[in-house]
């Protein structure tokens, strides 16, 4: 018994021994986790305090090259003569912080192409923000503001331009005025009402670009020119001429000008007559259709009607008439053709005889509308001169930092807006931002601008900007303009948004714009830059279907889809991808834009002289020498991030 009990008091203290050692073996492996849990986390804090001075060094950086485009703008504003050395040495070395975080800019200058006269300039800055260092190197061109190609707000277009289409489904105006001579219809300083004709509504993509105006009862003041089709049935009229490059389809729309299609020609009732000539590479069919000028067609003619045209009726194909009254179809000896007749009567054909081949030569080429098409030798208009996208990345490179929202309730809240701050009045819960916002100094169109950015805008109060301010205004999502929402510009300022997502105005919305059109130094009272791509949305990205006063606005929205849907007066201009008009609104297109100068050191805005620097590209540089260093473009140690060549128009 006793020799029993040993050896179960043995086993007894193996097994304590044993789950000691496994305690012991478990506590140093869990040690082993929660220091290598440690570790990571530490790492993990290291990294994330490290990528965080990173983006503040970069912020840093690029703050820097702002700040050095604006002094260099600044320095072509006062003396539009400066040559690119004296540039360069009034603003060579500059340096500034915010708080702990600090930027050193170095601007040097360049000859590119070796004619010995430098034309590039080069403009260093090193960001740091405690231990991170980020640099970047922006590269600018100076070129003649006269020399310019886009120099003027629509310089490619005189009213409503569609890049993909123009829609009107409406009742009113169409047509033109010179703010310059006072408000729109007005009494001018000669006596004239100011009203007028130079307006076109336009399409530009060669492979669509129809425009169409069904049930409508609008008035074309102006020219319409279509890459595509033309398509207008309705009470609607034209005082100017109908020119596409698809067919024209007109049912009961009289036309003061000429018609010319570079396919066919489709006319009906009686109220459609036209004042000028028809001229078409296709068929041309006239029912009940008087025309004051003649026809030229390459294709076959077909008249069938009472109605009688004037002047010489020249068909390379075959000719087809039906005399419904029995009265005079065509003058007397006016028709030469190539092809067959039928029910022709002898008096009307030409004692004169020709060949088909010859008809056409006669007749000539039936000029095309210009389009955007890269095979065209008609020309190199693009929907986009500005490039819109890359110059809204520009505002908003990097897109990092978290933008406030702007919110502005009915009850009584209210927003003011200076060129140097913007806040809140009367607030109460619910409305932000909180604090005043200032602006930050950006680039846009090739000048240094003070932009205030805000994530998304929903207004349903009162902004107002002060006298004698130029507001601009980005945001990265959408904004909306509500209910009883206001924005009120006064005579003396402007409101610029730039936007990349939708914008909308809708009930009792109202943007009053004071001025007639352009602020005393001739910029537009309200303008919207969209870079808003509608190609992969089912909605407008710009949508006026509010208001309660007429506006003035210039809208550049070459990628998006634009709607007007109103009662009111839209005075300005507008470009879009696909713009739709409708409701009971005019649209008057206001002839002085073409006085509108976007360049940064243009002395006398009115000329187009002087010079200005154009945004050719930028890198960023990983090595950590002193800017003043870093001279070689080809240098191993630069991430290409925007390429040297991929000049930015504005």
């Amino acid at each position: 018994m006793q020799w029993g009990y040993k050896l179960r008091q043995n086993n007894r203290n193996k097994q304590e021994g044993f789950i000691l050692i496994t305690v012991m073996v478990l506590t140093m492996m869990a040690g082993t986790l929660v220091l290598t849990s440690l570790e990571d986390s530490v790492v993990q804090e290291r990294l994330s305090g490290n990528f965080q001075k990173k983006i503040n060094s970069r912020l840093m950086a690029e703050k820097g090259v702002y700040v050095a485009l604006n002094e260099m703008n600044t320095q072509l504003a006062r003396d539009d003569s400066m040559s690119i050395d004296d540039l360069v040495t009034q603003t060579e070395v500059m340096n500034g912080h915010d708080g702990d975080m600090l930027y050193d800019v170095k601007v040097e200058s360049h000859d590119t192409d070796g004619d010995g006269i430098d034309d590039e300039v080069s403009v260093y800055s090193k960001g740091q923000a405690y231990e991170g260092q980020v640099q970047i190197k922006a590269i600018y061109e100076i070129a003649s503001a006269g020399s310019n190609s886009f120099n003027t707000v629509f310089d490619f277009g005189s009213g409503v331009t569609g890049c993909e289409s123009v829609s009107v489904i409406g009742s009113g105006f169409i047509d033109s005025y010179d703010s310059s001579e006072g408000d729109y219809s007005e009494i001018k300083d000669d006596g004239e009402v100011n009203k007028g004709t130079d307006v076109d509504i336009q399409t530009i993509y060669a492979d669509s670009g129809d425009i169409t105006s069904v049930g409508a009862n609008t008035t074309f003041q102006g020219g319409i020119f279509a890459t595509g089709n033309v398509y207008i049935q309705g009470t609607s009229s034209v005082t100017g001429s109908i020119h596409a490059n698809g067919t024209v389809t007109l049912k009961g729309i009289p036309v003061d000008g000429n018609i010319i299609s570079r396919k066919s020609v489709t006319l009906s009732d009686h109220r459609g007559d036209v004042d000028g000539y028809i001229l078409a590479k296709g068929d041309v069919s006239l029912d009940q259709i008087e025309v004051a000028q003649g026809v030229s067609t390459h294709g076959d003619y077909e008249q069938t009607s009472d109605y009688e045209v004037d002047g010489e009726v020249r068909v390379v194909g075959d000719v087809k008439l039906n005399n419904w009254g029995g009265t005079e179809l065509l003058d007397s000896g006016a028709l030469i053709y190539g092809g067959t007749a039928s029910n022709v009567l002898e008096k009307y054909i030409s004692s004169l005889s020709y060949t088909a081949e010859e008809i056409a030569t006669l007749i000539g080429d039936v000029p095309e509308v210009p389009s955007d098409d890269s095979t065209s030798d008609v020309s190199t208009l693009t929907c986009d001169p500005y490039d819109i996208a890359s110059e809204v990345n520009l505002v908003d490179p990097g897109k990092e930092t978290q933008l406030p929202d702007l919110t502005i309730t009915t009850n009584g809240d209210g927003y003011e807006m200076n060129e140097t701050e913007a806040d809140v009045t009367n607030s109460v819960s619910g409305s932000s931002p909180k604090d005043t916002l200032k602006p930050i100094l950006s680039s846009f169109l090739s000048e240094s601008v003070y932009i205030f950015k805000y994530e998304d805008v929903s207004i349903d109060g009162d902004v107002v900007i002060e006298e004698n301010s130029d507001i601009t205004i980005y945001v990265r999502g959408n904004f909306i303009l509500a209910n009883s929402g206001s924005i009120t510009i006064p005579e003396t300022s402007s409101l610029t948004i730039i936007i990349e997502g939708t914008f909308e105005v809708n009930g009792s919305g109202t943007i009053y714009t004071l001025a007639d059109g352009l602020t005393p130094d001739l910029k537009p009272s309200f303008a919207i830059y969209s870079s808003y791509d509608s190609t992969s949305n089912e909605t407008p990205s710009i949508t006026y279907a509010g208001g309660g006063d007429d506006i003035y606005a210039v809208i550049y929205a070459p990628l998006a889809d634009i709607s007007i849907d109103s009662g009111i007066s839209f005075k300005g201009a507008i470009l879009g991808n696909e713009v739709s008009i409708a409701g009971r609104g005019s649209i008057h297109y206001d002839t002085a834009l073409s006085n509108v100068i976007y360049s940064g050191g243009d002395s006398d805005p009115t000329t187009g002289t002087g010079q200005q620097l154009i945004f050719k590209g930028w890198k960023y540089v990983t090595d950590d020498s002193s800017v003043s260093e870093e001279t070689d473009d080809t240098s191993d140690s630069e991430e290409t991030e925007s390429a040297d060549d991929s000049t930015t128009s504005g």
